[in-house]
């Protein structure tokens, strides 16, 4: 877990703690930078501490290509260490009292809501969770079969650009059924959140002609759920150009649940 930015003043701080999806970086799923290469702007660093002086602001870096491909207990395992990880940052009696708030990209949100299912080991530290804002999180499917077609779709939309390995599609469809339990274990512990932000994809894929992650999978339907729809695709949902715009959106409602 890497710290990208303290707080101002340690008195009412808050911790924010990003997490990226399937083929993310710690730092550049978060980072925007210019069709040339020759700009780039990383809003935790850049953007955010300027809403949100009291925060201290991290991010969580892990193998996704590998860890999405393995069994039930390596997600467990992984959520558990983000918790033990975060555990570290929250030494002194000041830290252990601070407000937690989560940004989860893609399956990011997965890690998230397995690691709100260690209550009976980390209840002190998921306690003080204030919030979660989630960008482009599957969390609904009609079908296994469905959620196997949703994770052909993140990997695909993951490997843009690169020439990163695929799994098999069917090593993807047998992960349905994670997810599903995942989720469902998670909707009694997400329910008592103060707020949490739903962020939709709204446009296609480059190169691939399709919405990854649509309004009706991206949506929790929770009466704490405030819904936002991006003019964005799967990938540069969470990558903002300047501190105006959709990011506005962003920091607005990340600020007014850090606040709260």
């Amino acid at each position: 877990m890497s710290t990208l930015r303290v707080p101002v003043d340690e008195a009412g701080a808050i911790d924010i703690i990003a997490i990226h999806g399937l083929g993310g970086h710690y730092k550049n799923t978060w980072k925007w930078v210019s069709e040339d290469g020759t700009q780039e702007h990383d809003w935790l660093v850049e953007f955010l501490p300027k809403q949100i002086p009291n925060a201290r602001i991290m991010t969580y870096g892990y193998n996704s290509a590998v860890q999405f491909s393995k069994s039930v207990a390596d997600i467990r395992v992984f959520a558990t260490q983000l918790l033990n990880d975060l555990e570290t940052k929250r030494l002194t009696p000041c830290q252990e009292c601070r407000p937690i708030v989560f940004i989860c990209h893609s399956l990011g949100g997965l890690v998230f809501k397995r690691a709100t299912n260690e209550q009976h080991r980390f209840s002190d530290t998921l306690g003080h969770i204030q919030g979660v804002a989630f960008f482009a999180t599957p969390h609904t499917g009609a079908s296994l079969a469905n959620w196997g077609a949703m994770f052909g779709k993140i990997l695909k939309a993951s490997s843009v650009g690169t020439s990163g390995n695929t799994k098999p599609l069917k090593d993807l469809e047998n992960r349905g059924a994670v997810v599903q339990d995942i989720t469902r274990s998670a909707i009694d512990r997400l329910k008592m959140l103060p707020t949490i932000l739903t962020f939709i994809e709204t446009e296609t894929m480059p190169y691939l002609g399709f919405r990854v992650v649509d309004e009706d999978s991206a949506v929790l339907n929770l009466p704490n759920e405030q819904r936002f729809f991006m003019n964005a695709n799967h990938l540069n949902i969470c990558k903002f150009k300047d501190p105006e715009g959709p990011y506005e959106q962003v920091s607005v409602r990340l600020k007014a649940m850090s606040d709260a």
